[in-house]
């Protein structure tokens, strides 16, 4: 649907900017969009924060260092899978958290990783809240949520989670944390305005959650 929108914009000689929130092509919606175009059409994709960089910023866990591995796993595999990704990686970004919290407590827990994991939500949002996994209350969390795993060289961000929880609650308490902006939407519109402005008929990428077409 969205893909044929933004072709009648192209087709009449308009560009298109497509706003996005965190990096396009980091699980991001407009890949689908993207495969339909790229092909006909030229594309230019304007890289943005990712929720991976917002998430660690957030809880001040470095995600990795040195020559350790990151892996990047969404929530949703079967339990299984989750446990074998986890279980042979350095650091682990477990993404998509939602309704598969109770799923990924139970394998942090049997690997011994529940108690060092960060978890993040909303991230850069008003509504943001950081605090370590174990004070987690309920199963289920919101789409937008993220749980952080680092083995090893961890030591650099020990103690983190503990300190950002009690950071976040005190800038609620002061009322602070509502003025802070998205800098996704901000830094991915300024980049696909100043794009748009540079192209004729092509496509500048940045996001929108509910994919909404800009054309420009």
């Amino acid at each position: 649907r969205y893909a044929k929108e933004i072709v009648n914009y192209l087709d009449e000689g308009q560009d298109v900017a497509v706003l996005c929130e965190g990096d396009p092509f980091l699980y991001g919606s407009f890949i689908y969009i993207f495969s339909r175009l790229v092909d006909s059409h030229t594309v230019e994709v304007v890289p943005g924060v990712s929720s991976l960089g917002a998430c660690a910023a957030a809880a001040g866990a470095p995600l990795v260092s040195r020559s350790q591995v990151l892996t990047i796993v969404p929530a949703p595999l079967a339990e299984d899978d989750l446990e074998a990704h986890i279980k042979f990686s350095d650091a682990v970004a477990i993404m998509k958290v939602g309704r598969h919290l109770k799923k990924v407590r139970r394998v942090l827990r049997r690997l011994g990783l529940e108690k060092g994991a960060h978890y993040v939500e909303h991230a850069t949002m008003n509504e943001e809240r950081v605090l370590p996994l174990a004070q987690v209350n309920g199963n289920n969390t919101p789409y937008f949520s993220m749980i952080l795993v680092r083995k090893g060289e961890g030591e650099a961000g020990k103690g983190n989670a503990d300190q950002m929880v009690h950071r976040v609650r005190r800038e609620k308490s002061d009322g602070r944390i509502s003025q802070y902006p998205n800098p996704f939407t901000r830094v991915n519109a300024n980049a696909c305005m100043r794009c748009a402005a540079r192209c004729r008929s092509r496509t500048a990428v940045g996001t929108l959650p509910d994919g909404d077409v800009l054309p420009v």
